[in-house]
């Protein structure tokens, strides 16, 4: 059982940093949508990650970040990170995990096993199917697993959505069992780095008490690496793409927990 704690302070204040900003609802919302999530992640036995076609830092970051983070919280479920191809790959191949993508231009029936027999499907770094190849065997086997009734969609992004009404085909939709889309982020890792920290909640956490939860932090040191990656990359190392104030925190955070950036400047 969870046991829910609230940060009531930060609730009363009129600063527009802590008023809820990820699905623009009252708090109770916020609290039922991401008790939702924890389960679908708790209850998960086989994920599968994807990210979008011709990957970037930022795509190779949360994919594998995604994948540790499962690995440390929930080691129980089997995570596999399966990407649309890898031509790009050789560039990140410092990167924790790397070794272990699985990539689907060249070992499609491998990866064609592995989504079937996924109960959990994490999109991550785009904002419609066509970006991982819309008419594409892989899109169609992620979209067959979707459809099962025991198998869960999440859907992260910092891209604005198709909107289906401006003329977008409604064959390119993503339709999540639960999504977090943020446009004014700079990144993917920005946003599972929040989310990683129990941050996303603007003061709400859920912990689970018989463990200890709200003592542990999950990001470890090749978790950090992976994020911190993608939020250096995408933001060219934070010159472009409006970094916040919690871009620098963020990042600071997990150099904190381990990621070395000057190493990473260096090689991306």
């Amino acid at each position: 059982m969870y046991q829910l704690k609230i940060n009531k302070k930060k609730f009363m204040t009129n600063d527009s940093d802590y008023r809820p900003e990820y699905f623009g609802e009252c708090p109770l919302v916020q609290m039922n949508k991401m008790l939702r999530l924890r389960n679908m992640l708790r209850g998960a036995k086989k994920a599968v990650i994807v990210a979008h076609k011709d990957p970037d830092g930022d795509a190779f970051g949360s994919t594998l970040a995604f994948k540790h983070y499962l690995h440390c919280r929930y080691p129980e479920t089997k995570a596999t990170v399966i990407l649309p191809n890898t031509d790009l790959a050789l560039n990140f191949s410092y990167l924790p995990g790397w070794g272990d993508i699985i990539d689907y231009s060249r070992c499609p029936q491998e990866a064609k096993g592995v989504i079937d027999e996924a109960d959990l499907i994490v999109c991550l770094d785009f904002n419609n199917w066509s970006r991982s190849g819309r008419k594409s065997t892989l899109v169609d086997a992620l979209k067959q697993a979707a459809a099962k009734e025991d198998t869960r969609l999440i859907h992260i992004d910092h891209h604005e959505k198709p909107d289906v009404m401006a003329g977008a085909p409604e064959d390119c939709i993503i339709h999540a069992d639960f999504a977090i889309i943020k446009p004014e982020r700079p990144s993917t890792c920005e946003i599972l780095t929040e989310l990683f920290e129990d941050k996303i909640n603007d003061g709400m956490r859920f912990y689970e008490d018989e463990v200890g939860d709200e003592n542990r932090d999950y990001i470890t040191e090749d978790c950090a690496t992976c994020l911190y990656n993608g939020i250096m990359t995408d933001t060219i190392n934070f010159t472009t793409r409006n970094p916040s104030w919690k871009t620098f925190y963020y990042a600071s955070d997990l150099i904190r927990k381990g990621a070395n950036n000057v190493f990473l400047y260096n090689k991306a």
